[in-house]
Parts: C-alpha cells; sequence; structure tokens
C-alpha cells in the first residue's frame, strides 16, 4: 500500500509540474492582452472576456484539478514522512489540505465571478472592471497575494524531510528559505491576470523535488 502510494504521489507531483509549464505558457502568450503589463485594467478585462472560454478552462486546470491532485500529493508525503514525524506531519499535512481547499474555491470563484462581470461589462465597463477588480481581491485573500497556508506546508514538509534526511537537503533549504521569504513579503504588484497563479509559482521547484523522490521511493541522503 505504501509503495502504491509513492506511485500514486508521483504522478500527482509529475501532473502539478506539467500544470504549471502549461499553465505558464498560455498565461505568457494567449492571455497577455496587448501592451503586456502596461495595459489598463478595462483592457485587461476586456482581453480576458474575449477569450473567456480559454480563461475558464485555465483556472479549472491551474486552480480546479491542480487543488484535487494537491490533495492526493499532501497523503502521498504524509503518507512518505509520518513514521519519522508523526505530529509534524499532521501539521503539515492540514495545511496542505487546507491550501488544496483555498486552490479549488479560487478557481471556482474567478470562473463564477467572470459570468457575473461578463453580462455587467456590456453595460458598464468601468463598473464591470471594479467588479473584478473587487473578485480578485477575494481571490488573492484566499491564497493569491501571500500564500501564507501552502508556504507553511512546504516548510514544515521540508523541516521534516530535513531532519529524516528523506530528500535532498540542499533542496529542503530552498522549500524552507523560498516559501518564508513568500510568506513574509507579499507581492505588492497591481493587479493583473493570474498573479496568484505566479504566486504559487515557486513551488515549482519543490514539486519537481517530489516527483523525482517519490516516483522512486528511494532516500536521498546527500547535500
Amino acid at each position: 500500500m505504501q509503495t502504491q502510494w509513492q506511485k500514486i504521489g508521483g504522478v500527482a507531483a509529475f501532473f502539478e509540474a506539467f500544470a504549471y509549464i502549461v499553465g505558464f505558457s498560455v498565461m505568457l502568450t494567449m492571455l497577455q492582452p496587448a501592451g503586456g503589463a502596461s495595459a489598463t485594467p478595462e483592457q485587461q478585462l476586456g482581453h480576458i472576456l474575449s477569450m473567456s472560454a480559454l480563461f475558464k478552462a485555465w483556472n479549472i486546470v491551474i486552480y480546479v484539478v491542480f487543488g484535487a491532485v494537491l490533495a492526493v500529493l499532501v497523503i502521498a508525503l504524509h503518507a512518505r514522512l509520518a513514521s519519522g514525524a508523526e505530529m509534524l506531519m499532521r501539521v503539515a499535512s492540514a495545511f496542505g489540505l487546507i491550501w488544496s481547499g483555498l486552490v479549488i474555491a479560487t478557481g471556482m470563484i474567478a470562473n463564477v465571478g467572470l459570468s457575473t462581470v461578463a453580462k455587467l461589462y456590456i453595460e458598464d465597463p468601468r463598473s464591470a472592471t471594479v467588479a473584478w477588480r473587487t473578485l480578485n481581491a477575494v481571490q488573492d485573500g484566499l491564497g493569491g497575494g501571500v500564500e501564507l497556508v501552502g508556504g507553511l506546508w512546504v516548510i514544515v514538509v521540508s523541516v521534516v524531510a530535513l531532519r529524516l534526511a528523506a530528500l535532498p537537503r540542499s533542496l529542503n533549504y530552498v522549500g524552507i528559505c523560498h516559501r518564508h521569504g513568500w510568506c513574509a513579503h507579499p507581492d505588492p504588484a497591481p493587479w493583473r491576470t493570474g498573479r496568484g497563479f505566479r504566486h504559487r509559482s515557486d513551488c515549482l521547484v519543490c514539486l519537481a523535488r517530489d516527483c523525482v523522490d517519490i516516483a522512486s521511493g528511494g532516500h536521498w541522503s546527500g547535500a
């Protein structure tokens, strides 16, 4: 059963990393409005609405499906590390599962909110833009602006793995330091499409690490 969960966790981690690659590619190409970051909020919203089907599909992949698969990865890591630090991994897994729920909620709110904003945009683009920015603030509060919950999960898992010498030591330090930086210093950049998704991108290194280790079922001991 343990080996089976390691394989399932490895597949989940590979999917998470793949979702980032696809998500970034779409975000930086098709979802970028003319003018890029210099585009006004009204122009950004107009571009999103013109590609609403793609935007909703993008949200489903990088938030809803990502969050669901994240829950599997959390359980797999728990099974992988809990034998050496049961209480710490209970804390870590609690944060991980909460983060999974927040990520799913973020994507669902974005898609439902976009449908409402689209109707308002026909009558009053300015009011629609205000509503979309307000909606984006809610998304950021759930997990896009600071990523506190996800950061705590990665930090605790990295600490446990470091203590058990279960994963590469250097990457455990990366997980601790990098995620601590995001928790302590939220991004003050102005609103723009996919900001919360970019804030989750610093987990990609940790996820890639998990891919190799979980799928192999081996124990790393080096630095």
